[in-house]
């Protein structure tokens, strides 16, 4: 795997979509800080759509040199709190030390480090049926808002499940048909030279830019901003090799179906040694 060097300086991006640049902390004041702008988006699509756009920008811009020594690490604005609640239970948010230390060492690695009975590890058949019928953010919750203020408009194209979306929308699937890595809470981080080796496959390549295009058309929140979180990880992580998907599958004890449409992590005791790397 390369390497990327520990005395580390930083270039900080936001991607800003709701006018507020001013309250923004000072980020550009800090030593190790070495380039600092501002992005202004339109409001939509979610953080996914950011992620998005950031991706295919970096990709036109990007040299080889500096993807070679640069990782990119994506963080919502949301406070990082102590626990983040998935799949009926706590899970604790990894810090940016963590997460440095992982992804310079080559692999892709979530912000959420899930607890040992549930592991980033999905079948993939069983996540692929995944699909949900309305969504509130917590943050909407507090104002009002209920499950059934968003269905209208929610799944305005009609997929059936994740797999139609894969299908229909992106012309691709997920590249390992028994185990897909995801990473839920929108906080990730991944080599940057890994996206520009894959921005080099014209498959792998329009998938992104389409991801771009579809999220930019949501106004509201959409079951497709739900489709593309369990799709980054999947996209974007190292593939596994045949014998590492024998060892997950054999670890595995259950996989994990919800009613509310959470499909597909496995399960049990044993996970503890799959659940990425720390």
């Amino acid at each position: 795997m390369k390497k990327i060097s520990k005395d580390i300086k930083f270039k900080v991006t936001i991607l800003s979509k709701c006018g507020n640049e001013k309250d923004l902390p000072a980020f550009a004041k800090h030593p190790r800080v070495i380039q600092y702008s501002i992005v202004k988006l339109p409001n939509v699509g979610g953080c996914d759509y950011a992620y998005a756009h950031f991706i295919n920008n970096y990709i036109e811009t990007a040299t080889p040199e500096d993807a070679e020594s640069s990782v990119i690490m994506f963080i919502k604005d949301t406070p990082r709190t102590k626990n983040y609640f998935h799949f009926g239970q706590h899970e604790r948010y990894r810090t940016i030390k963590e997460m440095m230390q992982i992804v310079s060492g080559g692999e892709f690695i979530c912000g959420i480090k899930p607890q040992c009975k549930i592991s980033n590890f999905h079948d993939t058949g069983v996540l692929y049926e995944f699909i949900i019928g309305s969504y509130v953010r917590k943050m909407d919750r507090t104002i009002g808002y209920r499950d059934a203020d968003t269905q209208v408009g929610f799944n305005p194209y009609g997929y059936s499940n994740l797999r139609d979306f894969h299908e229909r929308a992106l012309n691709w699937t997920f590249p390992n048909e028994q185990v897909t890595e995801v990473c839920y809470g929108g906080t990730f981080a991944v080599p940057a030279w890994r996206i520009i080796f894959l921005a080099k496959e014209p498959r792998v390549r329009q998938v992104m830019m389409n991801l771009e295009d579809i999220l930019s058309r949501n106004n509201t929140t959409s079951i497709e901003e739900h489709f593309t979180e369990r799709t980054w990880g999947g996209l974007l992580a190292n593939p596994l090799e045949k014998e590492d998907t024998a060892i997950i599958l054999d670890m595995k004890e259950g996989v994990f179906r919800s009613k509310n449409g959470e499909m597909g992590p496995f399960m049990g005791q044993q996970t503890c040694a799959v659940n990425q790397k720390i």
